[in-house]
């Protein structure tokens, strides 16, 4: 079975809240976001997988939302690297 080109990923995972931390347009491609490798073993989630990335904020409702790839894990448990590009297209 394949969705989207890939293998699917059926492992559940937990919801992990992690802090924004926006990084430069050139460092990764504009459709990723990178977690800690902790935060991805927490969510059972593997590099290449999608992720909806959404704000906790109550009065959002959840609409400051966007779907992303899950790039390359770094070391920074509880934080999430987007790219400032991704952050104005989403919004």
């Amino acid at each position: 079975m394949k969705f989207k080109g890939g293998k699917p990923n059926l492992k559940p995972g937990k919801k992990v809240p992690v802090a924004l931390k926006l990084v430069a347009p050139d460092a990764q491609q504009i459709d990723q976001v990178r977690v800690s490798v902790e935060d991805m073993r927490r969510m059972r989630a593997n590099e290449g997988d999608f992720a909806n990335l959404s704000d906790a904020r109550w009065w959002t409702g959840g609409l400051a939302s966007a779907n992303v790839v899950l790039g390359a894990p770094h070391e920074e448990a509880g934080v999430v690297y987007v790219n400032e590009d991704l952050l104005k297209q989403e919004n």
